[in-house]
């Protein structure tokens, strides 16, 4: 755009009448929206797109005028903010010009309209499809704010970039899905499965069979040292019980957890054992653990 270009730009912003506005703008109105607009062009020639939508903001916050509208959007485009482009160009084409508004204004328009179909092709979308039993019931987030039950599974559209999905189901830790989303209209499909519900580690479980084997072990040891004296003996003997008893609860412990695993459940077929299969077993003698993870 030449400097007379930019200049008349700058005037047309300020050509209101007293039919395009409720209120007829003041001098002081007239002067600084023409500073900032001004100042807003600058920024958008040199390419300074964040604060030339600031600059034309504060213009529009003066005097209503299209033009400064289709800088704003020209601008988000430009940042990659096609959504928000999209908006204020549709908001540019909403409007119904009074008889008689300024060509700039008509102009806007015309360029809105235009330029809106251009940036409309490019909008890329995001097609999620939840998977398993507890995708009926799911909680979804996208970049912190809900996304709608309705959208999943369909074209979903969103800016360019990097976007983050956090699925939550009751009684279940958050799932986190970062997709990166290109632009030129192009759509990203997301697939999280939720079959397996909430998972859970192993290590509880081993913790708790070591702890109960290595009691048991300890409880097996003093009864043997209870045999081989009798100045002790009593108490060698009570403190192999409070050992038995000890390992007793560890091993007790893991076989609950390894039965409260998901997929523990028992069905009416027989089917392979989904979770770590732990047996304690105990002998004059020896004292042992197997395992299976």
């Amino acid at each position: 755009m030449s400097a007379v270009r930019a200049a008349c730009f700058c005037l047309a912003t300020l050509a209101l009448t007293s039919q395009a506005l409720a209120a007829a703008p003041t001098p002081a109105d007239r002067e600084a929206a023409r500073a900032l607009a001004t100042r807003g062009y600058e920024l958008f020639e040199s390419k300074d797109y964040t604060h030339a939508i600031e600059s034309f903001e504060k213009a529009e916050s003066r005097i209503h005028a299209p033009p400064h509208l289709l800088y704003i959007a020209r601008s988000q485009a430009k940042l990659g903010k096609l959504l928000a482009a999209k908006g204020t160009y549709t908001r540019i084409l909403g409007e119904k010009l009074p008889d008689g508004a300024p060509m700039p204004f008509r102009d806007a328009q015309t360029s809105a309209r235009s330029e809106l179909g251009e940036v409309d092709v490019l909008i890329p979308s995001i097609e999620l499809t939840l998977t398993g039993a507890g995708a009926a019931g799911a909680s979804i987030q996208l970049d912190d704010q809900p996304f709608p039950a309705s959208a999943i599974g369909q074209n979903y559209p969103a800016d360019p970039g990097l976007h983050t999905f956090v699925v939550t189901v009751v009684g279940g830790a958050p799932i986190e899905r970062v997709v990166a989303v290109k632009g030129d209209g192009v759509t990203e499909h997301v697939s999280i499965d939720l079959d397996r519900g909430p998972s859970r580690s192993a290590a509880p479980i081993v913790v708790a069979f070591t702890l109960g084997g290595l009691a048991l072990g300890a409880g097996g040891a003093t009864l043997g040292l209870s045999f081989g004296t009798t100045t002790h003996a009593n108490g060698l003997r009570i403190a192999s019980i409070a050992s038995f008893a000890a390992g007793a609860l560890g091993v007790g412990v893991g076989i609950v957890l390894v039965a409260s695993r998901p997929g523990a459940a028992s069905s009416s077929k027989p089917a392979a054992p989904a979770g770590p299969q732990i047996t304690a077993t105990v002998g004059p003698g020896s004292i042992g653990i197997v395992g299976a993870f």
